[in-house]
């Protein structure tokens, strides 16, 4: 069980460096990807409050668009109704609100279902993200030399002091 473990977290590991070197290449003017990046996050950040209006705007219209989508289709259905059942519009409205209800309560339950799976997938992840990144840092830690570490612990201490004094201040 232990050799188990060991092995999934080297594997683990292993995936972080491989995902750290694919996603920090070396910047160069000779590495196309890293210049596109680059101007992606300056662009980001000198047009931030731009780019939210941007994507707040088209979370509108796509919200906008389903409402109009799910009317069109709840009113086919009441004519539609109305149509086979001969049925005044009222009753049909009331069939189709069941109709709806009855579908939304069957989303619900299945994703009730599903819930606690999702949950324990992600508390496993958080987990092993957790061990990695202490296992990462213990490692980096112990393999400093004791001038780097005097000099880790005087920023530490002095900046703790610092926080307390404006803080408290």
């Amino acid at each position: 069980m232990i050799l188990q473990q060991s092995y999934h977290l080297l594997i683990r590991q292993l995936d972080y460096m491989r995902l750290t070197i694919m996603v920090l290449p070396r910047l160069s003017i000779n590495n196309p990807k890293a210049i596109i990046k680059l101007v992606l996050i300056l662009v980001a950040l000198v047009l931030y409050d731009t780019l939210w209006d941007l994507f707040l705007s088209l979370l509108h219209f796509v919200l906008g668009t389903l409402h109009i989508l799910f009317e069109f289709c709840e009113h086919t259905l009441e004519r539609l109704i109305e149509h086979i059942f001969h049925a005044d519009p009222r009753t049909a409205e009331i069939i189709v609100f069941y109709i709806i209800l009855s579908i939304g309560a069957y989303v619900a339950f299945k994703l009730m279902q599903a819930l606690p799976q999702w949950y324990g997938k992600l508390a496993e992840q958080l987990t092993d993200y957790w061990h990695n990144e202490k296992t990462r840092t213990v490692s980096y830690w112990q393999h400093q030399p004791t001038a780097e570490k005097i000099k880790w612990s005087s920023i530490f201490i002095t900046s703790t002091f610092f926080m307390f004094l404006w803080i408290f201040s």
